[in-house]
């Protein structure tokens, strides 16, 4: 069905939603899961003596949240601020 409509010209509104997820980030992502109770588990890797989990990808996060989100849902999403930079003090030789 998804293809009759691209050819006919009309944009899936479930494709639509997915290609504004992407736009986000993963942090904005995981809190969006977060809010809507959504476990994303990462990949099992399993190598010769152990065996661990890989995070989540973005991809993964959003193909959970593109059945549950709506669209004006989306645009409520508070943008991302940068983090702070920890600089350390400057260290004052000038009793050396």
């Amino acid at each position: 069905m998804a293809t009759f409509l691209r050819k006919q010209g009309v944009e899936d509104p479930k494709s639509k939603l997915k290609n504004s997820l992407e736009t986000l980030s993963i942090s904005q992502l995981k809190s969006l899961a977060d809010k809507h109770h959504i476990k994303v588990k990462g990949t099992v890797v399993d190598d010769m003596f152990d065996s661990y989990r890989k995070a989540p990808t973005k991809k993964q996060y959003i193909s959970k949240l593109a059945g549950i989100i709506t669209e004006k849902e989306l645009s409520s999403i508070p943008k991302e601020t940068p983090k702070k930079v920890k600089r350390r003090p400057r260290r004052d030789d000038s009793w050396w």
